[in-house]
């Protein structure tokens, strides 16, 4: 069920869904990893995403399909941690995700860019490369060494060609290819593919029509 609010982060009603994550890291993580590649898969079918993405790509000139995703996405998203964006709504939130195609209609609209962490960033890149036919997978990491059993970001790997990897982190890395160093645990989802690979859910979609989905539990 859907449902309208008003956000600290946004000049108009905001819509909502809201889904319960399972105990546990790694639930938590497949559950999630499962509706963003429902919405990468959705929204990249969407014609306001792929005609702004080929606007993007005409005015900055841009060929390699993995750079043109990497700055469309920071062209778009700002980093915001979840807690910061959904504890206005639950404090008990884990989980935001803002929709590829609604961060899209959110800069069209008033020229802001959306609020949201690796998730949404690894969306909105997964989004764009399947948009343009290029085969992905989000990557999952336990990247804290205070604690490298515990999965803590998501990024996209990309495969322009045939035996070429391409790692695409437009939440943190600095430059296209930037990959975390030092992983404790690492394990790829492709975006059509299934049974063990699959992510973590949780969604937060603005703008006309938007939708906000956010998750509650226990640790990310």
């Amino acid at each position: 069920m859907e449902t309208a609010l008003t956000h600290p982060d946004f000049d108009f009603p905001v819509n909502y869904s809201v889904a319960t994550l399972p105990d546990g890291n790694t639930d938590q993580v497949v559950s999630t990893i499962d509706m963003m590649r429902q919405f990468a898969r959705q929204d990249s079918q969407s014609p306001v995403l792929y005609s702004s993405l080929r606007d993007f790509q005409e005015v900055k000139n841009i060929s390699d399909p993995c750079q043109l995703s990497w700055e469309f996405a920071k062209s778009l998203l700002r980093f915001q941690r979840d807690e910061l964006t959904g504890g206005s709504i639950d404090p008990d939130t884990v989980e935001v995700l803002v929709r590829p195609v609604d961060a899209v209609l959110l800069y069209k609209r008033s020229g802001v860019k959306s609020p949201g962490d690796c998730d949404c960033f690894s969306m909105l890149v997964a989004a764009c490369l399947l948009a343009l036919h290029v085969p992905c997978s989000f990557a999952t990491v336990a990247a804290d060494s205070s604690d490298p059993t515990v999965w803590s970001h998501v990024y996209v790997v990309a495969w322009p060609g045939s035996a070429r990897r391409t790692p695409i982190d437009a939440s943190h890395g600095p430059v296209c290819g930037w990959e975390v160093p030092g992983v404790g645990r690492y394990t790829e989802w492709p975006l059509m593919g299934g049974g063990e690979r699959t992510a973590i859910v949780l969604g937060f979609l603005i703008a006309l029509g938007g939708l906000l989905y956010y998750m509650w539990g226990q640790n990310k």
